[in-house]
Formats: structure tokens, sequence, C-alpha cells
């Protein structure tokens, strides 16, 4: 769980679920990363061209 927004760099293999899972230990909770980032599909995420981009990942509501 974070308290304060961070910042994830997208790598080969990362998906949201998987992000989700590590920052907030629920890979459920996915959909705050992608509005946060204006991901409008997150099954077509991430393509080669998002390697390297920065991540918004927001503080956890708990």
């Amino acid at each position: 769980m974070i308290t304060s927004t961070m910042v994830w760099t997208v790598k080969s293999g990362d998906t949201l679920p998987m992000i989700a899972a590590q920052v907030y230990g629920d890979p459920r909770l996915w959909r705050p990363i992608a509005d946060a980032n204006g991901i409008a599909d997150p099954l077509r995420f991430p393509v080669q061209q998002d390697f390297g981009r920065l991540l918004l990942v927001p503080a956890s509501r708990a």
C-alpha cells in the first residue's frame, strides 16, 4: 500500500493488474492507474512504445 502518488517505469512484461498487485497488493485495483495515465484500452497495454514510459500510480484509498 502506498500513501502518496508514485512513479512506475513501464518495462516488458508489465500489465496493469501486475503493477496494481505489486503496489496495492490487489491486482483488481488497476483502474485508478489506467485513469491517472489516460490509458483508454488497458487490454492493449503495454505496447512496445510504452516501454520506458513513466506511469503515475495514485495513492491507495485504504
